[in-house]
């Protein structure tokens, strides 16, 4: 599980980094930020605004690349791994506060 949240982590960030790359003609770099209940942690930062559109898929992007597309192909596997199912969940909870600012709009 510690070698899953190891992998998961940086994974999810990285794939902020491509959108944001993607979405910011500006600077954008990786680095150690403070999580929204204080901890460091690796983050995104650029110095432009993204559009509505434009954020929430920044934001989502991960959660749908690394939980629920696996999920779905997970539907149709007859033997799946714990492994993969511990990578899944570990996103998942690694997207939450994504989700939750997506959804409040902020």
């Amino acid at each position: 599980m510690i070698i899953a949240l190891g992998v998961v982590f940086p994974t999810r960030e990285l794939l902020h980094f491509v959108f944001a790359k993607v979405f910011c003609k500006g600077k954008v770099k990786i680095t150690i930020v403070k999580s929204p209940i204080g901890l460091p942690t690796i983050g995104v930062i650029t110095q432009e605004n993204l559009q509505k559109w434009q954020l929430f898929i920044f934001r989502l992007a991960p959660f749908v690349i690394l939980t629920v597309v696996p999920d779905v192909i997970f539907l149709f596997c007859t033997r799946v791994e714990l492994l993969f199912f511990i990578v899944s969940l570990a996103n998942c909870v690694g997207s939450f506060y994504d989700i939750a600012e997506t959804l409040t709009g902020k």
